[in-house]
């Protein structure tokens, strides 16, 4: 391999760019806010994912909405591994339903349904998990955020 047609430093310079890019292109701040509207959640919930949507991180000459792309990143998972959802609401709908009991479900729900919606959780992701989408998509994020930091 000839020693002149690669050079690290450019590599290096080129996957932070690169990486810097992808993390400048969250979605836009209105839209994010009209989809937290939709959602339905409370008003301290939603009053709480505003404010971190709003977060920002100037990194050089570049700001990066950190808050943007992890509201992003979180609606992309929900809307690619439904499986996951599924199986967390499945778990916290099952932890309410132990809490009514007479007597004993409050005491169970506390020690039993985090339990349940980890169960539910861990059942999800496996069957998410078949789809290796999640991998690579947890990956990319993963290395893009590596890449900017080992530079700043």
């Amino acid at each position: 391999m000839n020693s002149a047609a690669f050079n690290p430093a450019k590599v290096a310079q080129s996957d932070y760019q690169l990486a810097l890019t992808e993390l400048t292109t969250a979605m836009p701040l209105r839209k994010i806010v009209e989809r937290i509207e939709r959602m339905d959640v409370s008003a301290d919930a939603k009053a709480f994912l505003k404010d971190l949507a709003s977060i920002s991180v100037k990194i050089g000459d570049t700001l990066v909405h950190v808050g943007r792309k992890i509201i992003d990143f979180a609606m992309d998972l929900a809307a690619r591994f439904p499986n996951t959802v599924f199986g967390v609401m499945i778990g916290l709908l099952v932890m309410m339903l132990i809490a009514l009991v007479p007597a004993i479900g409050a005491a169970m729900a506390v020690t039993v349904g985090p339990l349940l919606v980890a169960f539910g959780l861990t059942k999800g992701a496996l069957a998410d998990m078949h789809d290796s989408a999640v991998k690579q998509r947890i990956r990319e994020i993963e290395m893009q955020f590596a890449v900017v930091q080992s530079k700043s």
